[in-house]
């Protein structure tokens, strides 16, 4: 069978579970059976393929079932960033990409920053490599914060980040900061049933926003802004429809409130900010 059969073959095979994704999830899958970069790979179509034939039914039986591409290769690209993933971390998704520009845009040279609710690690590991910051990181998930050790190794900034197990609904701070960003749970509890059964393979915890999805906006809003510097922001990542309640809580707080919308025009980034006297 050769690169281009395979392809193909698995292509077919995840049409249906992916969609117009199907020839892109075809690609990875081929990288990790074959040790074949897909840059590589297209220049070597119509050479013989050589696989282990059980572990790609595996791979296809898993997918086939609703398991997100992601987990069963153990990894995802963001930001340019290979970042290694099990079942204990969110999949990093395009939505907080967008968070992250915004967040590289407003971060000052030689910043200290806080990334709560980190999860896999992306974000700290994204304003460490990109902006030079030096991030303090938390996850009330010891699993998750083992991953993102481990990729903040892989991606050459241990030695800008702290990791550290924590439950973010009390004060996990200590000292100022230029930025405190986050992308914490954010869905109503009612909706997660709705959202597909690929969602049931990711954390709950790392979902459930609780009833009204605003439970760890209004947490964190509690102790962030004193640990806030002089022109410090606090960034979070926000659901398509929470516009109106995030700048509502905001101001709650009697702090000012930015949206920002993403590429697909939804309501995303949220920079929140002391008002001036």
């Amino acid at each position: 069978m050769t690169y281009f059969e395979l392809k193909k073959y698995i292509s077919e095979k995840l049409v249906v579970t992916s969609g117009e994704l199907s020839d892109y999830e075809a690609l990875l899958f081929i990288e990790r059976l074959c040790g074949v970069s897909r840059a590589g790979l297209l220049m070597r179509m119509h050479d013989e393929a050589h696989f282990d034939e059980k572990l790609l039914e595996n791979m296809l039986a898993r997918r086939t079932k609703g398991e997100p591409a992601e987990y069963i290769l153990g990894e995802t690209v963001f930001f340019d960033l290979r970042i290694a993933l099990t079942r204990d971390c969110l999949i990093p998704r395009a939505d907080t990409e967008f968070v992250c520009e915004k967040a590289l845009s407003l971060l000052p040279e030689n910043a200290h920053a806080a990334d709560l609710c980190t999860g896999s690690g992306c974000i700290a590991i994204v304003l460490a490599k990109h902006g030079g910051a030096h991030v303090f990181a938390c996850d009330i998930s010891a699993g998750a914060i083992e991953k993102a050790k481990e990729n903040a190794e892989a991606n050459g900034v241990s030695a800008l980040t702290e990791f550290s197990v924590a439950d973010v609904k009390s004060d996990v701070l200590n000292g100022k900061y230029d930025m405190i960003i986050s992308n914490p749970p954010y869905i109503r509890t009612v909706d997660i049933a709705r959202l597909g059964e690929s969602i049931g393979y990711e954390p709950y915890i790392a979902l459930d926003g609780g009833g009204d999805g605003m439970d760890f906006y209004r947490a964190i809003l509690r102790y962030a802004p004193s640990h806030l510097k002089t022109d410090g922001k606090i960034i979070f990542e926000i659901g398509y429809d929470e516009e109106t309640e995030i700048k509502n809580l905001a101001a709650s707080f009697g702090l000012g409130c930015e949206v920002f919308r993403d590429y697909g025009g939804n309501p995303r980034a949220a920079v929140i900010f002391r008002k001036e006297e």
